[in-house]
């Protein structure tokens, strides 16, 4: 994900104008524009304050971290972990992805099966947040489609469903039945943009409406690990 997607994200987020993120940065609209269209890149104090006026870190936008920070928070209230607690490991299923294209526009989607090969287990410091009700899982990746993002084929991507999917963030979604890990950009017209790492996989846009019918998409999860080495099944905890 580029700054620039990362500027016009958590702008629109945040309902904020260009011209009112000009104001708070101290710049001309046309800066904002030039910035949003990735015309040229803020830099040094430029970058400090967009950072500030979007509510987020120069990590997150440039790229270092996938932690937008304090720009988003959950209206949720469900069990939150904790370091302090007894159990700090939780063992979760591995569900299997096998490839399947759909149709020829969707060439590159995956459909996940419902057959739970093993488990594994995994810190619960990666998670934000926990619910019973809602459990994480992991997703073998097949594709590299999301290599750049820091998803590469035959990693293993932790789901946690229990915690927001964040505008500009990985997550697992769900579309016509097919599952896939793509960056999720909220649209202002209550539509949804997937996009994948790799710039020659296509990028699809979700109607407001469709985005609305969860029997022809949903967003299942954030990416909140991803795996590069199949951990043992069993640990000394």
């Amino acid at each position: 994900m580029t700054i620039s997607t990362h500027i016009k994200c958590l702008r629109r987020t945040k309902n904020l104008s260009q011209q009112g993120l000009a104001a708070s940065v101290g710049v001309s609209r046309t800066t904002v524009v030039a910035w949003e269209k990735g015309a040229y890149v803020p830099e040094g104090g430029k970058l400090k304050r967009i950072a500030a006026a979007l509510e987020t870190s120069v990590s997150y936008l440039l790229g270092e971290t996938s932690d937008p920070g304090p720009a988003y928070s959950s209206a949720k209230t469900i069990l939150r972990i904790t370091q302090t607690q007894k159990n700090s490991h939780i063992e979760i299923p591995i569900r299997s992805i096998s490839r399947r294209a759909l149709h020829e526009h969707e060439e590159g989607l995956y459909a996940m099966t419902d057959k739970q090969d093993e488990t594994i287990i995994v810190s619960k410091e990666s998670l934000a947040h926990y619910d019973p009700a809602r459990r994480p899982f992991a997703v073998r990746v097949e594709g590299e489609s999301m290599k750049e993002a820091g998803v590469p084929e035959g990693s293993l991507a932790i789901i946690n469903p229990a915690e927001d999917v964040k505008c500009g963030t990985a997550a697992l979604i769900e579309y016509n039945a097919v599952w896939s890990i793509r960056w999720v950009i909220y649209l202002p017209d209550g539509g949804v943009e997937l996009h994948a790492a790799d710039p020659l996989t296509k990028s699809y846009v979700i109607d407001k409406s469709c985005a609305a019918n969860e029997s022809w998409f949903r967003i299942i999860g954030p990416v909140v690990e991803v795996i590069h080495k199949h951990k043992p099944r069993h640990m000394m905890l």
